[in-house]
């Protein structure tokens, strides 16, 4: 595959190749030196390749920071001058947690009610749209299946959202769910693993709506 271009972190100067070197690494981490180069190969492992994008090799760390999960990756083009000591050739930082509180008017509501006993809840289903504006730009179409009691109910709702999140483009879907006892109401969600496309592939998180018409989103991309 080709080499992915990613940009450097925190202003870092890549090499000719879109790499870091080693002393770039040394110079984005005050105080914390890189370690002696491995020249023994104990294993005997064959790290060469004879063309490029045909052996490529990766490492991950990851960190606690007061914002959350980071990861360092590394990955490297095994053709290399010096195979046997691969060495950092890339650094990224990922996986930032963030919240943001997105808004959203409702434009269409269309509910149909698919079961009306004598006694217990009635049961509806609704198809819900949206427009977001703000930090998400885009719309939201919800499929709803309510259960509407006179003193308590609950929801399921999946829900694709289209359009750009802090400036990416793609979609996602939230599950949504929610009940009611009386006057005590919760609403919780969350993001459905790997429903992400475009610029939002990966994004991962929890959704809940405590305000009137406020998406608030808690995630990582």
């Amino acid at each position: 595959m080709p080499q992915a271009q990613m940009p450097s972190p925190h202003g870092a100067r890549p090499d000719s190749h879109g790499a870091l070197d080693s002393a770039e690494i040394a110079r984005l981490s005050p105080g914390a030196g890189i370690g002696p180069p491995v020249r023994d190969d104990l294993v005997r492992r064959d790290f060469t390749a004879d063309g490029p994008s045909r052996l490529w090799l990766a490492g991950i760390t990851e960190h606690a920071t007061g914002e959350g999960k980071s990861s360092l990756y590394a990955i490297k083009d095994g053709l290399s001058p010096a195979p046997r000591s691969p060495g950092l050739a890339l650094l990224v930082m990922t996986d930032q947690e963030r919240t943001i509180e997105a808004k959203f008017e409702i434009i269409d509501f269309e509910e149909k009610v698919y079961e009306e006993p004598a006694e217990g809840p009635k049961l509806t289903r609704v198809t819900i749209r949206k427009h977001y504006s703000g930090v998400i730009d885009g719309t939201g179409v919800a499929e709803v299946l309510t259960a509407q009691g006179a003193a308590g109910g609950g929801y399921v709702a999946s829900e694709r959202i289209e359009g750009t999140l802090d400036g990416r483009q793609g979609t996602f879907v939230i599950q949504h769910s929610g009940l009611a006892n009386g006057d005590s109401q919760s609403s919780d969600g969350s993001i459905v693993p790997n429903s992400g496309t475009g610029g939002l592939t990966g994004v991962s998180g929890r959704a809940m709506e405590r305000q009137f018409q406020v998406l608030t989103l808690v995630y990582t991309l």
